[in-house]
């Protein structure tokens, strides 16, 4: 009941609240990186084993999030083109 109420309800109610205020592909790289970080945390509080395919998806998902955010920050860096 406690994990219900509080932990999920108010993840839900923040990610809900913070969605509008970034681009809609972010937001969706962000709901991907919670099904990620997952076998991490419990590899890291349980000492489970995720596997070699949980590891190996995991990262290409982390790369492609990394790679993503590293451009778009870039662009919005850059001064815009006169001309």
């Amino acid at each position: 009941a406690g994990f219900g109420a509080l932990q999920l309800a108010g993840g839900m109610l923040l990610f809900t609240y913070g969605v509008r205020l970034i681009p809609a592909a972010e937001s969706a790289l962000l709901s991907v990186i919670e099904s990620v970080a997952a076998p991490i945390w419990v590899f890291a509080f349980f000492g489970e084993d995720p596997g070699i395919q949980a590891i190996l998806g995991g990262a290409i998902v982390l790369g492609t999030v990394i790679v993503y955010t590293s451009l778009d920050l870039f662009r919005r860096t850059q001064p815009a083109a006169i001309g």
